[in-house]
């Protein structure tokens, strides 16, 4: 029974002998602009006292040399074999590498370079990578109205809610537009958005046809996070719409429990203003 375990421990100990060193790298499979991407190094199955130094970074697949973020080095060793680090792409740095031009399915690819990729591991670069998805999209964006249906004449009073990935609350520029019925642009404003919630209101004109205006929001510097909501106008009509009492500006808790609510359990919302 001993012989067996010692010919157990000799066979796998001559296994790892035969590895070759690795460098390994981790992270989500998706990088959102504007949001710090973690990312994991290890430096796996490497001899006693090997130090391995390099750095990571992000960078345009369709045009390798110019970097959509800034390089951040890490130093590992057979001791301390695994590092998190974090990378992001800014909107300034997104234009430099060009993923703005990229149109179908972006792709952006980490890299992490090292000689020792080279020298040690007798590779024809310093360099390796892996591709991950780019998404110009930030946070979410909701969209409220006092009331569904306006006469013309009447004010309509709404709300945009900006918030991060993680459904947390932000402080962003805003791009607010209102399109009337026609499709044609009535009203666009910029906004800083301090406390993550924008309010205004504009009155419809009498001379107003009916049909379906239309509210959308963005982050100004994420063209694909543009969300929008609608409302009718209807001459003579009365407009109808139900009122949730007790809603407060501070009670910024209970709004978030309450759009996570209203956009996963299928509530539709409707406060008094």
């Amino acid at each position: 029974m001993r012989l067996l375990w010692v010919l157990i421990w000799a066979s796998s100990f001559f296994a790892l002998s035969l590895q070759k060193p690795r460098l390994l790298l981790f992270s989500p499979s998706v990088v959102h602009l504007g949001v710090p991407l973690s990312v994991g190094v290890q430096l796996q199955d490497a001899p006693p006292g090997q130090v391995v130094t390099g750095s990571v970074f992000l960078r345009n697949p369709s045009s390798t040399r110019d970097r959509c973020s800034p390089k951040v080095e890490f130093s590992l060793s057979s001791e301390r074999d695994f590092v998190l680090l974090s990378l992001q792409i800014s909107v300034a740095g997104a234009k430099e590498c060009g993923l703005h031009l990229l149109r179908r399915a972006p792709d952006v690819q980490l890299v992490a370079q090292s000689s020792w990729l080279k020298d040690y591991l007798s590779k024809k670069t310093n360099i390796q990578g892996v591709n991950l998805f780019f998404s110009s999209r930030r946070g979410h964006i909701f969209l409220q109205t006092d009331q569904p249906v306006y006469n013309p004449g009447q004010r309509v009073r709404y709300r945009v809610f900006a918030l991060d990935q993680k459904m947390r609350p932000t402080e962003e520029t805003l791009t607010v537009m209102v399109e009337n019925s026609h499709g044609l642009l009535v009203r666009k404003k910029e906004v800083y958005v301090p406390s993550s919630i924008f309010q205004d209101d504009l009155v419809i004109p009498d001379i107003a046809e009916p049909g379906t205006w239309k509210i959308s929001a963005r982050f100004s510097d994420g063209l694909d996070s543009n969300s929008s909501t609608q409302f009718e106008v209807k001459k003579y009509g009365t407009s109808t719409g139900s009122q949730c009492r007790g809603w407060h500006m501070y009670a910024l808790g209970s709004w978030m429990r309450m759009i996570k609510r209203f956009s996963f359990g299928g509530w539709r919302i409707r406060p008094s203003w």
